[in-house]
């Protein structure tokens, strides 16, 4: 939750290209040609010619100099462009911006999500709830781990050092008491990319790089990909689905255990989601956002700067991006009206999407964002 160590000549430099970024899509200029793609020398996408299933989908026309339509006449405006992106000013009256709803100290907060009407959230070691209509933030207990998760609507799950210093331990507890702690999984190597279903926990090691499962109610692991080395995670319809390190590949395997299935060459992996047969990841080499069905095969989505996050809400995928300057940005599912939701940020952007609102967290604070 702490902000990354990195020298301040790369950080400017990186800072200012996802700016320039958030800029571009607020003047208005298009998504890059998208195509779709089964493979290609070194996993990158094939080109829109390829006959791989897919199509490019066409470009709405570049944007000229200064981010001016080019049929935007003398005024040097175009009539069409999108809105600017809303940003978070403190010293703003807009009722159309984000509203702060408890403000960012000295930890980034890290949103969890939402029950019976109230948000809870991480913010360094401390666990705290707020009604998502507003008040006052209460803090609900003490806290200390990684891939924290909720357990359905009433508890918690992460991992934590083992008293060995040289392991960890997945544990749980209730949402209202994070000291009542039960153990899940009494050992394990370090633990990355957690994913739950109703009744288990899975996850990925790195050393030795495997991945493996256990019940929430407590038991010992299983493995369930031998050698498998995920830089994404998510289930899905009976399936663990992942992008491996090493094969290069969008990959699957049953649930319950069963063959590896290759089902996509990509070029890299990040953030995962899926809905309705699709899965969604964020490909932190190519900047971009991607999609596989069955059907389709691989696609390009849109673009985006250091994806973070990834949610599926009635079929608009959004997603967080930017390790220095955050956003929050959506499409849909078929690749329609790309947005830009939230831009200017201050880093480690995380959210969760309900009916009427947006909840943003990171360094800026906890926002709200109506829908």
């Amino acid at each position: 939750m702490r902000p990354l160590a990195t020298p301040v000549g790369l950080l400017s430099l990186l800072a200012f290209v996802e700016l320039e970024a958030c800029r571009s899509h607020a003047d208005g200029n298009p998504e890059p040609d998208t195509a779709s793609s089964t493979g290609g020398a070194g996993g990158a996408p094939e080109s829109s010619t390829s006959n791989s299933g897919g199509s490019a989908v066409a470009s709405t026309g570049d944007a000229g100099a200064g981010g001016a339509d080019e049929d935007a006449g003398a005024g040097g405006t175009d009539a069409n462009a999108p809105a600017p992106c809303p940003t978070f000013d403190p010293e703003s009256d807009d009722a159309l911006g984000p509203e702060l709803l408890h403000p960012a100290d000295r930890y980034e907060i890290y949103v969890l999500g939402t029950v019976e009407g109230l948000v809870y959230f991480i913010e360094g070691e401390t666990l705290r709830r707020i009604p998502v209509e507003g008040g006052v933030a209460e803090i609900v207990g003490p806290w200390a781990g990684s891939w924290v998760r909720l357990i359905g609507e009433d508890a918690l799950l992460w991992a934590r050092p083992s008293s060995s210093g040289d392991t960890q331990q997945i544990v749980r507890a209730p949402l209202t008491d994070p000291e009542d702690i039960s153990i899940v999984v009494e050992s394990t190597p370090y633990v990355q990319h957690v994913v739950l279903d109703d009744t288990h926990v899975f996850w990925a090691t790195a050393t030795p790089p495997d991945v493996f499962r256990a019940p929430l109610a407590g038991a010992e692991p299983e493995l369930l990909v031998a050698g498998a080395q995920p830089l994404g995670a998510v289930l899905h319809d009976g399936y663990y689905y992942w992008i491996d390190a090493v094969s290069d590949q969008l990959e699957r395997v049953p649930v319950a255990g069963g063959a590896r299935e290759e089902l996509a060459r990509v070029l890299f992996g990040g953030p995962m989601a899926a809905s309705a047969g699709t899965i969604f990841w964020g490909d932190n080499v190519l900047s971009t956002i991607e999609k596989w069905s069955p059907d389709a095969g691989r696609v390009q989505l849109a673009a985006a700067i250091d994806p973070l996050q990834l949610q599926v809400w009635e079929g608009t995928l959004f997603w967080s991006q930017g390790l220095l300057a955050g956003a929050v940005r959506s499409v849909g599912v078929d690749g329609d009206d790309p947005r830009d939701v939230l831009c200017r940020l201050r880093p480690r952007t995380s959210f969760h999407v309900m009916d009427d609102h947006l909840l943003i967290g990171g360094g800026s604070g906890l926002l709200r964002l109506s829908r």
